[in-house]
């Protein structure tokens, strides 16, 4: 019998998000557990977990792939094909409209910041902003 008749395509397509959101919520277990997750300056993941109960759980997060990869060849999921462009131009906008909404006069809902404050606080939005600007016109 023919996998892709098992589903209909809208179920199909259904797990195949469900699949991809199992892939990349435990690879980011796996990155965290392996520590190659911890360079950030913004974010840092304190170890809470010994080397045994690390083994335990990556021995447990390889069943679990193995079963959704099982799961996506079995059922005849489609992968979801992202152009790099768009994820590209997608963050662009995104960090665009962060930054935009951190300028000092947006920042006031929070309280009223001194001229020298407000001045030190859009002169890294504007450089910030000037730098994104440069990343959009990569179509």
């Amino acid at each position: 019998m023919n996998n892709e008749k098992l589903l209909p395509e809208n179920h199909r397509r259904s797990l195949s998000v469900t699949a991809k959101f199992i892939e990349e919520g435990l690879n980011e277990v796996e990155a965290i557990l392996n520590g190659s997750s911890n360079h950030s300056v913004t974010h840092v993941v304190e170890t809470s977990y010994d080397n045994k109960t690390k083994e335990k759980i990556h021995e447990i997060i390889k069943e679990i792939q193995a079963v959704n990869k099982e799961m996506f060849t079995a059922l005849s999921l489609k992968p979801q094909i992202t152009f790099e462009s768009r994820v590209l131009q997608s963050q662009a906008v995104y960090l665009w409209s962060i930054l935009v909404d951190s300028t000092a006069k947006n920042l006031s809902r929070y309280g009223s910041l001194t001229t020298e404050e407000s001045k030190l606080v859009d002169g890294y939005v504007q450089k910030l902003l000037a730098l994104v600007d440069k990343l959009k016109v990569f179509n």
